[in-house]
């Protein structure tokens, strides 16, 4: 056998495996020899079927089962021999005979015809990195001291409290008969946005202007047209509910809402934030205006004993001690994921790479299978092969973001192996320790829990590596270091949180 490989577009490759007939011939008697004493045809006992009536009926399955069984076994000897690193599940194409690709008419019994055998296939890119001293990245930290404390066991109370509408009368009364919407209430509010209409606003002003001049009523729209209208520019209603004061909204917002009433409806300005996560509106002087349509007043419970007996603590400095204690961990795992969004960033920047077209299906299936089980709960009986099998995706499915995906983790992945920086078993068992001093279970249970499911010990592997990976080039970065508020880490971070 011999063998051609042919360099295609990027990452593509091509092998074409040359099988000589008399090769593939023998192998195809062997294997229908095995088959004659398995199979039963009627008038013949079992194994002297004879070899004509064995070519007729299973001689074109056998030949392509023997080349491709050939083929495949080639294929991946000159793989390792030439140290290819595949990407993806290479493709066989059914043989084409030699002679006749050449255009000549193939001589069925000359010993020199070959069977030619394309298999295509993807390979990893070669990717080079820099020793990454021109990395520039911001460690945002915060200070826990009694305000944020205090401001958890607030949320606490919220979430083991119960709401009242305001102005109706309830078991604990009316809140002293106001009706305005005061900080600690709980609102549901209806908003939209008119950030189109100002851009669209500020083109066309002139226009607008002249329209209205010469419009044939010369009257302001109405609530119902003024809406419609917003409708059709694509600007509809979002409803939320959320707790003044407790809750990451925009503080102009809350600004706007306190002193409301139910029904009661105002615009207002207010500024993005330059994190924002549609870019093109960050940092953006926008107009919004909410409609509020329920205010609900709390009572919550007191920091008695009873609540703290709920909580399993036997006194108020106890349950201060350990909100500080998950409020610290809270604030390092958000410092490390702003971290990690800007070591992100910076690769993604500073590598250029092609990436395996069969990554980036993967993720968009990965992607696809996330959302599919999401709309639909029985999903969850399905197996993501018969998810694939039910659904092929076109091309341009969430392409943008499984690009990215897939070029982060092909990215990651060639720094681990370039610089061994896969997960130690020291490393897996700090990890161990960790949650269980969290979860308060013995270490010995959570190591049996992962050792026992090849899923997660591989899932929690490639978290420890990948933020091996992370502080492989955060030592040689250049790290400013920034002190801010635990609500603007958070805020700054929630986003980043909620994608990982």
């Amino acid at each position: 056998m011999t063998h051609a490989v042919k360099h295609l577009e990027k990452l593509k490759r091509c092998i074409t495996i040359s099988l000589p007939r008399k090769d593939v011939a023998k192998a195809v008697r062997t294997h229908l020899d095995k088959l004659n004493k398995r199979i039963r045809i009627d008038g013949f006992r079992p194994g002297k079927v004879p070899m004509p009536i064995l070519q007729q009926r299973y001689g074109e399955e056998s030949t392509f089962k023997v080349v491709q069984d050939l083929s495949s076994k080639y294929f991946f000897d000159v793989v390792k021999q030439d140290s290819i690193r595949l990407a993806g599940t290479p493709v066989l194409d059914w043989p084409k005979e030699k002679d006749a690709e050449q255009g000549q008419e193939p001589e069925k019994e000359a010993d020199d015809t070959n069977y030619a055998v394309d298999i295509q296939f993807e390979v990893f890119p070669d990717i080079q990195f820099g020793d990454f001293s021109d990395c520039a990245v911001t460690r945002r930290t915060t200070t826990i001291g009694d305000a944020e404390v205090d401001r958890a066991l607030e949320i606490a109370r919220h979430k083991r409290g119960h709401y009242h509408e305001r102005g109706s009368e309830s078991e604990h009364g009316d809140a002293g008969g106001q009706l305005e919407v005061q900080m600690g209430d709980r609102v549901t509010v209806e908003l939209i946005n008119h950030w189109e209409a100002q851009a669209e606003e500020s083109a066309e002003s002139a226009q607008k202007e002249e329209a209205q001049e010469t419009s044939s009523e010369g009257q302001p729209e109405s609530a119902a047209e003024n809406e419609a209208n917003a409708e059709q520019r694509g600007h509809q209603p979002q409803t939320r509910t959320f707790i003044l004061g407790l809750e990451a909204i925009f503080p102009e917002l809350e600004t706007a809402i306190v002193g409301m009433k139910k029904s009661d409806v105002k615009t207002f300005d207010l500024t993005l934030p330059v994190d924002y996560f549609d870019p093109k509106w960050a940092g953006q002087a926008v107009r919004q205006t909410v409609t509020v349509k329920t205010v609900e007043w709390a009572h919550l419970p007191e920091l008695n004993d009873e609540f703290l007996k709920s909580e399993n603590f036997e006194n108020l400095e106890a349950l201060r001690a350990a909100q500080q204690k998950a409020l610290e961990t809270e604030a390092e795992n958000r410092t490390k994921a702003l971290l990690r969004t800007e070591v992100i960033e910076y690769l993604l920047n500073a590598t250029q790479c092609d990436v395996p077209e069969s990554l980036i299906r993967e993720e968009q299936y990965v992607q696809f299978e996330q959302m599919f089980r999401r709309i639909f709960p029985d999903a969850q009986k399905l197996t993501s092969e018969e998810i694939r099998q039910r659904h092929n995706l076109p091309a341009d499915f969430m392409y943008d973001t499984a690009i990215r995906r897939a070029k982060t983790g092909l990215i990651f992945s060639e720094l681990i192996r370039q610089h061994a920086l896969t997960a130690q078993k020291e490393q897996l068992d700090a990890q161990f320790q960790t949650f269980a001093n969290e979860q308060s279970l013995p270490v010995e249970d959570v190591q049996r829990f992962f050792m026992g499911s090849g899923e997660h010990l591989n899932g929690l592997k490639a978290y420890i590596s990948e933020q091996n990976a992370i502080n492989f080039v955060l030592e040689k970065a250049q790290i400013k270091e920034e002190s801010v508020s635990f609500k603007t880490l958070a805020e700054a971070s929630t986003s980043v949180m909620n994608r990982m």
